[in-house]
């Protein structure tokens, strides 16, 4: 299992072998000017940059060479996603457009739609063509129909508090959403809300409204943390926190699981926070086995591949 973590200037793999020696290594920014907002790998070789300033580039790792630039002039990129490594959604400025893969090194933008909002979040329900859209600190979820040549608006769902993040089950149908109010939400892939429950009593020492941050470990398990600066653990059958894991000494920002490489026998995830620390934890031992502290550094996005 490997995992690519983002800073401004450089990124990061962390590599944890068979037999579970760890491997870290650093490499500078292959998109320049060199800040990196968000990396995403399409396998232990080609990875998406992400750019705020309109373009986003696949380069080979392994080559050490661009093999494609994505180019959106004159808008800033809100993030973007990968779909069955040969599409690439990117949201940008109110429009969301959809480029699809020739070969590794030639893409062809197939559409792009104008949108009233713009998204800081996109994400994709597991072998359905459904999208779900959302921008941060707002109510509203759009669900999109991917499945033609065009993007189709085809449902909403509204939200009584403001959304933090959201994450699709790699296991099944169903996501996630957390609110600035410290509750997570699951949903269906028709949109309708099927549960809900509290983090309240685990952020005794809040004095405002806070991005709580969440992954899925496994169908029936789901990762937070935030601003208490300890990992939680869920049941989300029982509604039930079952293992707390302290140890960052900063907000938590980011939370990555095993994701779309799911296998029952991967018993690590990692988080960063801040101000810089990344930590990966065994969930099998219910502890951190390793940590990198960079206080000058911001981790910008976390990602996970084989």
């Amino acid at each position: 299992m490997q995992y690519l973590i983002s800073f401004n200037e450089y990124f990061s793999i962390l590599k944890i072998k068979n037999d579970g020696a760890i491997e870290n290594f650093h490499f500078k920014s292959p998109v320049f000017p060199a800040f990196l907002f968000k990396t995403i790998s399409i396998d232990s070789e080609n990875i998406f940059f992400g750019s705020k300033n309109g373009f986003i580039r696949l380069y080979d790792l392994k080559k050490k060479k661009k093999n494609f630039d994505f180019y959106l002039p004159e808008k800033n990129i809100d993030t973007f996603e990968v779909k069955k490594t040969n599409k690439l959604y990117i949201s940008a400025q109110s429009s969301i457009s959809v480029w699809e893969k020739i070969k590794i090194d030639k893409w062809k933008k197939k559409t792009e739609v104008e949108c009233k909002d713009k998204f800081h979040i996109l994400n994709f329900l597991k072998n359905t063509k459904i999208m779900i859209s959302a921008t941060k600190n707002k109510k509203s979820l759009f669900l999109w129909n991917t499945s033609k040549k065009k993007i189709l608006f085809v449902g909403k769902s509204e939200l009584n508090e403001k959304i933090s993040t959201i994450k699709s089950s790699v296991h099944s149908n169903f996501f996630a959403v957390s609110s600035k109010n410290q509750n997570i939400s699951i949903f269906d892939n028709n949109g309708l809300k099927t549960c809900s429950f509290s983090l309240k009593k685990n952020y005794k020492n809040s004095q405002h409204l806070s991005d709580t941050h969440l992954n899925w470990f496994d169908s029936k398990t789901i990762i937070s943390g935030g601003q208490e600066k300890k990992i939680f653990i869920w049941d989300i059958r029982k509604k039930k926190k079952i293992i707390c894991l302290p140890g960052h000494i900063d907000e938590i920002e980011n939370i990555e699981s095993h994701g779309k490489y799911f296998q029952s026998n991967l018993n690590h995830f990692i988080s960063s926070g801040k101000k810089g620390t990344l930590k990966l934890w065994d969930i099998r031992k219910n502890k951190e086995i390793f940590t990198i502290y960079r206080p000058k550094e911001k981790i910008n996005s976390l990602d996970s591949y084989q």
